[in-house]
């Protein structure tokens, strides 16, 4: 799964960018990412992803899947 704000200019979808993307890449999912200062609407958005809840929650929900895998 791939996550991106579309205004940080440093992410974009990657599924587009063929057919190895599309293997790999499950879904493209665009979020709006909120920093703690105005530039949130900006390319200065990009260290914010990590504080993210809606990006967090997706996370923390793939890494609780793996570990039920792993440990059944």
């Amino acid at each position: 799964m791939n996550f991106h704000d579309p205004d940080d200019v440093a992410a974009y979808p990657l599924r587009p960018l063929g057919p190895a993307y599309e293997q790999q890449v499950t879904m493209d999912r665009a979020i709006e990412v909120r920093g703690p200062w105005p530039p949130f609407r900006t390319p200065l958005v990009h260290p914010f992803y990590w504080t993210d809840g809606t990006l967090m929650e997706a996370v923390g929900r793939s890494l609780a899947k793996g570990w039920r895998h792993l440990n059944p």
